[in-house]
């Protein structure tokens, strides 16, 4: 049964076995479900922060708390499949608004379109407002991932999405 949780967490093959070294981390798992807190991974490509990310996750889907995890890249096809007639916009949201806590790897790799902006700020705020945990893995620093987010369009909206991750999640670099 752990095995399938495992699985249908998202966290990805190749990271399935992913430790827990680092003692920050393994205090964040421990301590969780800290008021909505998560954490912000930053780092260059290859410094693994999916890594990372995925050991949290699997050290709380061991302690029962459901896990997914995908990248917005992911979120946008799931949204996008719905317009065919395939399940609802909405019925994509709330499945990631339900689940314990969200890991979105990779922030900021999507491209930054009004629309996509759009979608990252309905999740990130929906978790905000919820008070529901979210871990991000991001190659952006804060300044960056706005500017980048922000690229092509609207820049309130790019400052609300990190505003609202600076105050929920701890930054871990």
């Amino acid at each position: 049964a752990m095995r399938s949780k495992i699985l249908h967490s998202g966290i990805p093959p190749r990271y399935l076995a992913a430790e827990l070294s680092e003692p920050r981390a393994a205090r964040f798992a421990a301590s969780f479900p800290a008021g909505g807190d998560g954490l912000y991974i930053q780092g260059r490509t290859g410094t693994g922060k999916t890594y990372l990310a995925s050991a949290v996750a699997r050290l709380l889907v061991d302690g029962g708390t459901s896990v997914r995890v995908t990248d917005m890249l992911g979120v946008l096809a799931a949204i996008k499949g719905t317009y065919g007639g395939d399940g609802t916009e909405d019925g994509v949201l709330s499945r990631l608004s339900r689940v314990g806590c969200l890991v979105l790897d990779d922030l900021g790799k999507e491209s930054p379109t009004d629309w996509t902006l759009g979608q990252v700020f309905r999740v990130v705020n929906d978790r905000y407002e919820n008070m529901r945990p979210v871990i991000v893995t991001t190659q952006y620093g804060k300044g960056d991932l706005i500017r980048r987010l922000a690229k092509n369009g609207d820049e309130e909206t790019a400052v609300a999405i990190v505003s609202r991750l600076s105050e929920m999640c701890d930054k871990y670099e």
